[in-house]
């Protein structure tokens, strides 16, 4: 029988050494085989993943001064905040067919997303049964009435909006938004640059859009209001002609009436004039709101766990996992148990 190399009193470090050096060739094995299966794994079915990056600002302006009149404009006025989410945009049918459809420098060809990622759309079954799951449940969810064609978009759609995360740090309206996409190092910096003109040029449109419905209805309250103050005056010189001598009170208190309509409603006047100018200048205002921070770049090292990170991080586990099991079958030899 075997002396125990730890027990109560002492360690026997001859034997320690010993059962160490003996046990090596058993621990290390099952690390070296889950590193090989890792290695294997990166090697043949995982597919490197590449990010890029946009950072930009959104100026929601407000309105500097407000007016006496500012009631009489239904809330609209010059420089109102954008009424539209990023967030909400980057996700929406219309953003994602945009993206998919232009035209990108895809492995030195030029062509659309729909045309890039069809090979991932055709190849139903895979070396790898987690996409062979993923891509079963795509195709089982796309609308089975559409035509090839348009199934390939939906695909493509779908997997773009999965490869773009948004985060938003409300305080300073500052945007990030990450494209992810595998295989492609160039191809998240294009998609990333893609992203930040359209969501540019839909902020204009919605900006244009807000500008000229502010200004008609601006035009209308003017006419309204231009009708208004000829109702009054031609009411004034009705009421001066039916009574030429003011020597009752009541006629008096009429008589101010009108007047102060009339003062109002000239007031009113300017002063919608002056807002119907400033919203023609408004509507021709090519400004942005939005602010470039950070110009699209693609980071070149790959996203997710690296290859070196995931070997190394395996073998400790699965190393102190063997030895861990080793000690637990020679527990008789290493420890000795006192019984009372």
């Amino acid at each position: 029988m075997h002396k125990p190399i730890i027990d109560s009193e002492n360690i026997n470090y001859k034997n320690l050494i010993v059962f160490i050096t003996s046990s090596f060739s058993k621990v290390v094995k099952l690390p070296l085989i889950a590193v090989l299966v890792v290695i294997l794994y990166f090697l043949f079915l995982k597919t490197p993943s590449y990010s890029a990056k946009v950072s930009f600002y959104t100026d929601y302006k407000k309105v500097a001064e407000s007016s006496l009149f500012t009631p009489f404009l239904g809330g609209i006025s010059g420089g109102e905040s954008l009424n539209f989410s990023i967030e909400n945009y980057i996700i929406s049918d219309k953003f994602l067919e945009e993206i998919s459809l232009k035209t990108y420098n895809i492995n030195g060809k030029n062509q659309s997303l729909v045309e890039a990622w069809s090979n991932d759309y055709n190849k139903i079954f895979s070396i790898n049964p987690i996409n062979l799951v993923k891509k079963i449940n795509d195709q089982f969810m796309l609308n089975k009435n559409l035509n090839v064609d348009q199934r390939k978009l939906s695909f493509t759609k779908k997997k773009l909006k999965n490869s773009i995360s948004h985060k938003e740090e409300r305080l300073s309206n500052l945007h990030t938004i990450h494209v992810t996409v595998r295989r492609d190092a160039l191809l998240p910096e294009q998609i990333a640059n893609a992203i930040y003109n359209s969501t540019i040029s839909y902020s204009n449109e919605i900006t244009n859009i807000k500008a000229i419905e502010k200004r008609e209805f601006i035009n209308d309250r003017v006419n309204q209001v231009r009708k208004d103050l000829e109702n009054f005056e031609n009411e004034m010189i009705i009421f001066l002609n039916n009574n030429k001598d003011l020597d009752s009170p009541n006629l008096l208190i009429q008589k101010g009436r009108i007047e102060r309509n009339i003062i109002l409603h000239t007031q009113l006047l300017a002063n919608l004039s002056d807002q119907l100018e400033l919203s023609k200048i408004d509507a021709k205002d090519s400004t942005s709101s939005i602010f470039l921070l950070d110009k699209p770049t693609v980071s070149y090292s790959k996203a997710g766990i690296t290859p070196l990170r995931a070997v190394t991080l395996i073998f400790i586990i699965m190393f102190i996992a063997s030895l861990c099991l080793e000690c637990y079958r020679n527990r008789r030899q290493l420890f000795v148990f006192n019984h009372r």
